[in-house]
């Protein structure tokens, strides 16, 4: 180990403050600052501990969709109430371009937005779908074959 202050190399340091600083010295630096006595650092031992991990709780959280006619009610809501689609923007915290869209039926609003618009014009917006009704749309006709749906071509 070197000396902190004149860099000679020394066997027993030393340790002094100097200032706020405290420093490692050789016998002939320590009368720079005052000597301090170190405690040593009083480690803990290490206790393991065994972790469990939780499966996670599955919420089966019903799935929203948008009601086909969401223009026109939202029309027809904010007119009732008085407010122009600016304001109604403001109030959703949406742009007014955005809005406008949505109350043409050029764009279907999120769910988010969905739930703004509900809150705000006290309207319905949203169908919750439930598992049963998806699977019931996907099935498929039980009569219908593969040689129904392609097309065979003969050279």
């Amino acid at each position: 180990m070197y000396c902190e202050i004149c860099g000679k190399q020394i066997e027993k340091p030393i340790t002094i403050r100097f200032n706020k600083a405290i420093l490692k010295v050789c016998e002939e630096c320590k009368v720079i600052g005052e000597e301090v006595v170190v405690k040593p650092v009083e480690r803990k031992p290490i206790v393991k501990q065994q972790v469990i991990l939780k499966k996670p709780q599955v919420r089966k959280e019903p799935e929203y969709t948008v009601r086909e006619d969401y223009a026109r009610e939202i029309k027809k809501a904010r007119e009732s109430m008085g407010i122009t689609q600016d304001m109604l923007a403001s109030l959703i915290g949406e742009k007014l371009s955005t809005l406008k869209k949505v109350e043409a039926g050029k764009l279907k609003p999120t769910i988010e937005m969905a739930k703004k618009l509900e809150k705000t014009l006290k309207i319905s917006l949203l169908e919750t779908e439930s598992f049963e009704e998806t699977l019931a749309e996907k099935k498929v006709d039980a009569s219908l074959t593969l040689g129904d749906v392609i097309e065979v071509k003969e050279d």
